[in-house]
Order: structure tokens, then C-alpha cells, then sequence
């Protein structure tokens, strides 16, 4: 049984890109539950979601999302959504009962730019929840991309900011183990970063990246690896490090958009679990991804380009 600690930051794969076809998971010795495969759900007359869409919406374009249970079962879910016509990004909240119901609690604003250094836009939430209250991480800047950090004591109607930013980077994914913060995150130097902490509001970068692009010349993140979501289960009293990316490939001429999977049961190594995605993204490419356990049941969260914009998706393990 798996049990999880804190998380944020969830089938076709393989050939169908052209993709080498390891199996996900297929390296020794490293954390597999939970990482996949993965299958979009199909549309369904007989349910009242949009499968595989949380949420639809041509007006605008919606990624980043960070998860969390609810209280009565189902997801709590906050999102970066951007006018399709552009303009400023902004934090959004939504709840969703199951991966079939749609949306209970209609996309409200909750976040927005309001100091200096964040250049009039918010994006990447990443959200814990510690002694009864809610600690979020964010993207803010357009010239200089800096992550800040904001607490609400009010289940998230409002939020207290940082006076400042607390590091310098982007995308940031944080998970709390045993009184330890590990902050995931992109710079501006290649590859996925870790910075570390004891109090959760002053963080140290790594010496050295944490995963960098590789694999063989076919692997879906042969070319770059960014957009990280790091999440932690317990299984067994044994701690297990999941660390969910985008990888980047050029197919046929194509930039290709894929997520994959680097485990570590430390969180200071993490291995790749092979040079294909945990799931094939057919025609649209996948972004953003975000995991999220609910009992025994894997979902995969995520972004996706379609009908000119990008929507909020979801896919379940097999």
C-alpha cells in the first residue's frame, strides 16, 4: 500500500512516436509505483466530464497544475490560465469530485500579480499543505523569472506573500519529507535543479543539476528536460522520490513535447526510467505534468495544446 506524504506539484506510448521502446520503469532498483503507463480516458456520453479534459475553455489557455486531495474525494486543483489572446497570467482554482465528473467548483480566480518583482505575472503554483495551512510556490516575472512563496491560513480564500522572491528560477514543484524541503525548479543554466531547506522559506541550489537531458540519440529527452513536478510516497516505510518531467526530441523534423519519469529513493540521484515517455502524445504535445494518488489509483494531470489553446488534461495509470 502506498502511502503518500506530501505531493504536487498525473495509453498509448512508446512507438507511437518513433520513440526507442524501453518500458517505463525498466531500469533496476528504481521507485516504479505510480509512474505508469499512462491511458487519456476517452470520451464518454454517459458521464457529465469532458474526457480526457478537467477543463475546456477556447477563451483561454490553461497549464501548471498542482494538486491535492479533497476533502471528500476528488482533487483540488490550482492552474496558471492566460487569456487565448493574451495578457497577463494568472493562479486559478478548481475542484473535481472524479476524473469523470467535470469540474464541482467552477475556475475562480484566487492569485494574482500585485508586487514589483513579479512583473505583472504569476504562473507555476505549487501548492503543500502544513499544520492547517497552505504553502504555495509560484512563478512570477517576465524578464527575470524569480519563484516566490505565499501562505493562506484560510483553506486558500486569500494568501500572504513573501516580502520578496526566495530564489531565482522557474517552474518550481516542492515536496516536504520529514521536516526537509526540497524545491525542484529550473534556471537558466540546462536541466532540472533541486534546492534544499529546513524551513521551507530559505533554500540553497544544488552544486550540480539534478537530471539532464541524455539518453540515446532517440529518447524523447534527447535535446532538453524542464517543466519538473516532484512528488513523494512511502511504500513500505521505504521513502520513493518521483520525479515527472517534459522532455524535449526533434522527430522528423518536429520539435516533440513529451513527460517522462526519474526516480530516487533519496532525492539526491534521481535515474531516468528510460528514453520512452510514460505515455505517447499522439498528435498534441503534453506539458506540465502534475501526479496525483488517490487510494491505489494513479493520475496523471497535464496541459495539452488543443483547438489553438491549451487545456487541462488527465490520463490514469494502467
Amino acid at each position: 500500500m502506498i502511502r503518500i506524504v506530501l505531493i504536487l506539484g498525473i495509453v498509448n506510448w512508446g512507438c507511437g512516436l518513433g520513440f526507442v521502446d524501453n518500458q517505463s520503469g525498466g531500469a533496476d532498483n528504481l521507485p516504479t509505483a505510480g509512474q505508469g503507463p499512462f491511458k487519456r480516458l476517452r470520451p464518454d456520453s454517459d458521464t457529465i466530464g469532458k474526457e480526457p479534459f478537467v477543463i475546456e475553455d477556447r477563451f483561454t489557455s490553461d497549464t501548471d497544475p498542482t494538486v491535492l486531495p479533497r476533502e471528500d474525494g476528488g482533487a483540488r486543483i490550482w492552474f496558471a490560465r492566460t487569456p487565448a489572446s493574451g495578457g497577463a497570467s494568472e493562479i486559478f482554482y478548481t475542484e473535481i469530485e472524479s476524473v469523470t465528473s467535470g469540474p464541482v467548483v467552477a475556475p475562480t480566480l484566487v492569485f494574482n500579480a500585485t508586487e514589483a518583482w513579479e512583473q505583472g505575472t504569476v504562473r507555476g503554483p505549487s501548492v503543500v499543505e502544513v499544520d492547517d495551512k497552505l504553502v504555495m510556490f509560484y512563478e512570477g516575472g517576465d524578464s527575470l523569472k524569480q519563484i516566490g512563496r505565499a501562505v493562506s491560513s484560510d483553506n486558500g480564500a486569500t494568501w500572504t506573500k513573501d516580502a520578496g522572491p526566495v530564489i531565482t528560477g522557474e517552474q518550481p514543484s516542492v515536496a516536504l519529507v520529514d521536516g526537509n524541503w526540497f524545491l525542484a525548479l529550473t534556471t537558466s543554466n540546462p536541466g532540472i535543479w533541486i534546492a534544499d531547506s529546513e524551513d521551507g522559506e530559505t533554500f540553497q541550489l544544488r552544486a550540480d543539476p539534478t537530471l539532464v537531458a541524455g539518453g540515446s540519440p532517440e529518447a524523447f529527452d534527447f535535446e532538453n528536460v524542464s517543466q519538473p513536478s516532484l512528488s513523494v510516497t512511502v511504500s513500505a516505510d521505504q521513502t520513493r522520490f518521483h520525479l515527472f518531467y517534459v522532455g524535449r526530441s526533434t522527430l522528423e523534423g518536429e520539435l516533440v513535447f513529451a513527460i517522462g519519469h526519474a526516480g530516487s529513493f533519496s532525492g539526491t540521484t534521481f535515474q531516468r526510467s528510460g528514453d520512452a515517455p510514460v505515455m505517447d502524445p499522439e498528435a498534441p504535445n503534453e506539458f506540465a505534468p502534475a501526479m496525483f494518488w488517490e487510494g491505489s489509483t494513479s493520475t496523471l494531470f497535464f496541459s495539452e495544446e488543443a483547438s489553438g489553446a491549451r487545456n487541462l488534461s488527465m490520463a490514469v495509470s494502467n
